[in-house]
């Protein structure tokens, strides 16, 4: 939340409202919250409960068509993550961390935060399940520690639209190639199995007896059609 009031700031809002909803059987729960960017203090908040038949007529979808496979691919990859008290790391995008939601042809831009030199791989899982490197092993020496580094690369909101997932991986020692394949400028992995893909990103080994570190972060995206 303060990534995303630092954006709020910067941008010379006052006040920044966020909120979020959930299904409750045949109703959806909204809950909205109105905070000061400035010291974080909230204005206001307010909820609504009503039918789901209500966004029937025109129809309106309520979560992205691949919600169920998505979580399939979060629950993979939340098994066997990496936590270390030695080595951490944070990311965000030029919009922040959460509620995440991207339009087509909007760009995005990765910030990442580690607190010791780490080689970074950023995998991103579209809606369609295939998954992508969009950087496989960007350096952060020790100039750039505890300071925030952009990725270089800007990257376009496109087809496939829904659920998307980018998850951060850091180590203290190169990682190990995966199996991959180029096309149409982008790296994909060619493992079918999410779980099988979390090993695969994620494996490495120590070098001449070196300490080796991982950690990892997650950040949950939304993509919708202009």
């Amino acid at each position: 939340m303060q990534i995303t009031r630092d954006l709020a700031e910067d941008s010379g809002a006052e006040w920044l409202l966020s909120g979020t909803y959930w299904e409750q059987d045949e109703k959806i729960k909204v809950l909205a919250n109105l905070h000061n960017v400035n010291t974080g203090k909230p204005l206001a908040g307010a909820e609504a409960v009503f039918n789901k038949e209500m966004l029937e007529s025109p129809p309106l979808d309520f979560k992205p068509q691949n919600f169920e496979n998505a979580l399939l691919e979060q629950k993979a990859f939340a098994e066997g993550e990496f936590v270390s008290g030695q080595l951490q790391v944070e990311v965000w995008t030029n919009k922040g961390s959460e509620n995440l939601l991207f339009i087509e042809g909007e760009t995005m831009k990765v910030n990442v935060r580690v607190n010791r030199e780490s080689h970074i791989r950023l995998l991103y899982i579209l809606a369609d399940g295939r998954r992508t490197l969009l950087y496989d092993d960007y350096y952060i020496d020790q100039s750039k520690v505890n300071r925030v580094v952009e990725v270089p690369g800007v990257f376009v909101c496109a087809p496939p639209f829904g659920a998307e997932l980018l998850i951060c991986l850091a180590s203290t020692v190169p990682f190990n190639e995966v199996k991959a394949v180029e096309e149409g400028g982008y790296i994909f992995i060619t493992d079918e199995s999410p779980k099988a893909v979390a090993r695969e990103i994620r494996g490495f080994k120590k070098i001449n007896n070196k300490e080796s570190y991982q950690a990892e972060a997650k950040i949950v995206i939304t993509t919708m059609e202009k």
